[in-house]
């Protein structure tokens, strides 16, 4: 069937639309591989071993890139290497870009390190990188050093994420809630929340065959030998 002059119209407006929203797209993906690549120079230079992580590491293999609607990159680094990594950012980061870890600045809501080009937040457009701790080898302390950091970052997003974040796409009852509960953290001690990362950091055991990162996730070190950058 022919199409009518405006349908015809509409469909050209929406289908330029999309490829100049693509195109921008793509920008904001090679923004963060740009900023990926300034990383990577850093921990070259000062032999820091880094792995890529969950979407990162299936669009490498799978996509043999990027995931196509993903803009950000995820990687983990060694948590015995965090003071040596901010040390090498610090000399080395080129300018364009800028990290924001809580290791130096408690306003940062997150306990991963995040890198972002300059003139963009880092709650936007960012690099982030996970720690991996060795896991420890007795399973109760395994489920006690998740249940430690699972507290640590829920009761931390709630205690400084902005309001405006904790009440997105939130029906009336939801925003009122998160309202209250965000009144109620304001009460806890931020050096409580950055207590319980330190219980259980202070679980991890280096000897052990496995990592084990912030999500409880347990990787085998072998394995992630070969996924090294």
């Amino acid at each position: 069937m022919e199409l009518s002059k405006t349908e015809a119209i509409f469909r050209k407006e929406m289908h330029e639309k999309l490829e100049n929203d693509f195109n921008e797209f793509v920008c904001y993906q090679k923004l963060v591989l740009d900023t990926l690549n300034a990383f990577h120079n850093v921990c070259i230079q000062s032999h820091i071993d880094y792995y890529l992580a969950y979407g990162t590491l299936l669009g490498a293999i799978r996509d043999k890139g990027q995931i196509p609607w993903d803009y950000d990159v995820d990687l983990w680094v060694k948590y015995e290497d965090v003071e040596r990594l901010i040390s090498a950012l610090d000399e080395n980061l080129p300018e364009d870009y800028y990290y924001v870890t809580r290791y130096k600045s408690k306003k940062h809501r997150h306990f991963m390190m995040r890198i972002a080009p300059k003139g963009y937040s880092s709650e936007v457009l960012h690099v982030d990188v996970f720690w991996l701790w060795g896991a420890p080898s007795s399973p109760i302390k395994l489920k006690r050093m998740k249940q430690l950091y699972n507290k640590c970052k829920v009761w931390g997003l709630w205690k400084l994420c902005p309001i405006k974040y904790l009440e997105w796409r939130q029906g009336k009852p939801q925003r009122l809630y998160a309202r209250f509960k965000k009144e109620v953290m304001s009460f806890v001690p931020i050096w409580y929340v950055d207590g319980l990362q330190k219980k259980a950091v202070s679980l991890a055991e280096n000897d052990t065959p496995f990592y084990i990162d912030e999500y409880g996730l347990l990787l085998e070190k072998n394995f992630l030998i070969v996924l090294i950058w």
